[in-house]
């Protein structure tokens, strides 16, 4: 009963309001403020991963790619930290990795770059049509997708040499408060002497959107990869519960905890 509900409220929200509601100086705060008061219907419970206790945070995701769907340009109060690393790493190597965990305001990353002017790549299992990754500008170029595959490394590769940035989402699993973690793309990036930046995404209690971006990691020795993995679990903990803990399951992270 409750999740027919959600199908109803989702319906009349997306069917018949949002198409008139596209003030582009309205639309985040509309999407804000029925985030901040109906989130918890889309709340799981303590046991689930962060993206999914993020109620708030998901309606808002939401609502933002249904306004994007239907064409329309609106401002985003985005505050980004660390930008300059990132137009610093690429300007030395003309070519990037970012790595983060699933994050409901994650597709703000894409905003966020948009002023670098830089293509880019993202790593998705999400085929057939998807909403815009550029939320609220619709002339904007859209990044290319990889998909899983045998043929994956060869595609990041290809990309990497074409001057993009490949952004990738690491978090395979959550159980017991533990977010399981793959360094594959890290070790990748090693192994091609690609810089490796981690970014992540979080609503501030002033509403404003906060994208967060890492010192870049390069390096192919065992102790720089070492080094990276446990930095990327101490830049992620603030977005994530005090309880969560990460778990690295790749042949040279080993079978650990950070």
């Amino acid at each position: 009963m409750l999740s027919l509900r959600f199908r109803r409220f989702r319906r009349m929200l997306f069917d018949q309001i949002l198409p008139w509601f596209g003030a582009a100086r309205l639309v985040y705060p509309f999407s804000l403020h029925l985030g901040r008061t109906f989130g918890f219907c889309f709340q799981q419970g303590d046991d689930c991963s962060p993206a999914s206790r993020d109620g708030c945070g998901r309606l808002i995701r939401h609502c933002l790619t249904e306004f994007a769907q239907l064409g329309k340009a609106f401002d985003l109060p985005i505050v980004v930290q660390g930008l300059d690393q990132v137009a610093s790493a690429y300007s030395q190597h003309r070519r990037l990795v970012l790595c983060s965990i699933h994050l409901p305001l994650n597709r703000c990353l894409h905003r966020a770059l948009a002023p670098l002017r830089i293509p880019t790549c993202v790593i998705t299992t999400a085929v057939g049509a998807v909403p815009p990754y550029v939320l609220g500008v619709p002339d904007a170029p859209q990044p290319t997708r990889l998909f899983p595959g045998p043929s994956l490394y060869f595609q990041v590769r290809s990309a990497l040499s074409q001057g993009r940035i490949v952004m990738v989402e690491i978090d395979r699993w959550y159980r017991d408060r533990t977010i399981g973690l793959t360094s594959g793309p890290i070790e990748f990036a090693a192994r091609t002497q690609t810089p490796v930046l981690f970014f992540a995404t979080a609503l501030d209690r002033n509403g404003d959107i906060r994208v967060a971006f890492s010192r870049a990691h390069t390096g192919t020795r065992l102790e720089n990869l070492t080094e990276c993995l446990d930095s990327f679990a101490e830049f992620l903990r603030p977005f994530v519960g005090e309880q969560d803990r990460f778990c690295w399951e790749d042949r040279h992270a080993g079978q650990r905890a950070a």
